[in-house]
């Protein structure tokens, strides 16, 4: 699948790939930072405002030390259950970042040159994705989750098999269409759940390219860039809503019928969205690798390219297999 593929290309950079390391090294924008203090001092406030609540009134302590521990027990029980949440709120906030990343780069003159390379514009603005989504540390920590989720989910699963085939040993009549549906709906949920960061974010990165390859302004192209995201994650979830009631009004036993409905909903969801990712890649590919000959045009007028920009271009442009210094 192109959504796997784009994924391991993002969860495993080319580590000797400049583009990648600029984007990735290079550091976030001011008003980024700025909104982070912003977070930060407010963060300051609230806790400043609990601790004069707690020491004008001192019964307060005990609601406290009972009320935090519960409270954290109770995050960390539904964490796995807020990831997929968080890839989406994660994918919406890499799309701007992706297109306030290539937006410094054409303003700094650099972009034109980082296109010009070999490979061409498509492999300079994947890489330079890549960079953006790389840069923190929030990406390991969400992969690192999803992936402990996923390995839980499935030792779940194979309880739930060990269950159904002891059950089934002891009584031939134990298991029934309503157990082999819980079983298969779980496995495919299962797959859902890891499909939707193996997913969300490269379609958060092709949205954030897209967006960008206009002349509009920044605030604008990010506006625009996550309502596109936002539509292309919407719109499979209503294509399978819509698929599974209308096989609920078409049938004649609903219940008979109902985990044939419901896993047609969920690969109805699952391939929707394979589509939405395949579209919009052949959609980036032919608008790049259109103005291919345009961005080697501009190569000689980008002289404001910062030196180490010129390194990367000239790494670049030696072939892969010969290729082992650093820009």
């Amino acid at each position: 699948m192109l959504s796997w593929r784009l994924w391991r290309q993002v969860s495993r950079p080319d580590s000797s790939n400049p583009i990648v390391r600029r984007i990735g090294n290079a550091p976030k924008a001011a008003h980024t930072a700025g909104r982070k203090s912003r977070w930060r001092r407010l963060l300051w406030a609230v806790a400043a405002l609990g601790l004069i609540a707690i020491v004008l009134n001192p019964a307060q302590i005990l609601v406290v030390v009972f009320v935090t521990p519960m409270l954290m027990i109770t995050l960390a029980a539904a964490a796995p259950l807020l990831l997929p949440l968080a890839a989406t709120v994660a994918g919406a906030l890499l799309a701007a970042e992706v297109i306030s990343a290539i937006a410094r780069e054409k303003s700094q003159h650099t972009y034109e040159l980082m296109c010009a390379c070999p490979e061409g514009a498509l492999h300079a603005n994947w890489s330079c994705a890549i960079g953006v989504a790389h840069r923190g540390g929030w990406f390991s920590a969400l992969r690192w989750g999803t992936e402990m989720s996923l390995r839980l989910g499935f030792v779940g699963l194979g309880g739930l098999m060990l269950l159904g085939l002891g059950m089934l040993a002891s009584d031939q009549q134990a298991i029934g269409a309503e157990q082999v549906r819980i079983i298969l709906v779980y496995a495919l949920l299962l797959g859902l759940y890891g499909a939707q960061l193996t997913q969300s974010l490269p379609l958060s990165l092709i949205s954030g390219l897209l967006a960008s390859g206009f002349d509009w302004r920044r605030r604008d192209a990010q506006l625009i860039g996550v309502f596109l995201y936002a539509i292309c994650q919407a719109l499979p979830i209503m294509l399978a809503l819509l698929a599974y009631d209308a096989g609920i009004r078409m049938a004649v036993d609903a219940s008979a019928a109902r985990i044939g409905f419901e896993l047609g909903a969920l690969l109805v969801f699952a391939t929707a969205r394979e589509l939405v990712i395949a579209a919009l890649w052949a959609a980036l590919r032919r608008r790049l690798d259109w103005g291919r000959g345009a961005y080697s045009s501009n190569f000689a007028g980008t002289i404001n390219a910062p030196p180490e920009m010129i390194g990367c271009a000239a790494y670049i442009c030696r072939s892969r297999s010969s290729s082992r210094s650093r820009c």
